[in-house]
């Protein structure tokens, strides 16, 4: 696992789990889908409740691009005590 992605399941989220999979495109060469979590934050103690999309398009069996969004909001809110606020108020 990368350093980017252990940051996620061991503090950002310990032992967090998706949930409400939803899969859209399922070929042999891209996937698309959405997925949950409701998770407590284990850097701000905040209960989180994030949505995640992933675009994965292959090319002879290997990843060509990897596309990755979620909520930057709820994100705050995982990351600061007083989620956006902190953001917003920091000068």
């Amino acid at each position: 696992m990368e350093p980017s992605s252990r940051f996620y399941t061991d503090k950002m989220y310990p032992g967090f789990k998706f949930i409400d999979v939803k899969i859209y495109i399922d070929t042999p060469d891209q996937a698309f889908g959405e997925y949950t979590i409701h998770q407590k934050s284990g850097i701000s103690g905040r209960l989180v409740h994030q949505r995640f999309f992933g675009h994965c398009t292959a090319a002879g069996g290997k990843i060509v691009l990897l596309r990755e969004a979620l909520n930057v909001l709820a994100a705050a809110d995982g990351m600061f005590p007083n989620g956006i606020a902190d953001v917003i108020n920091k000068k």
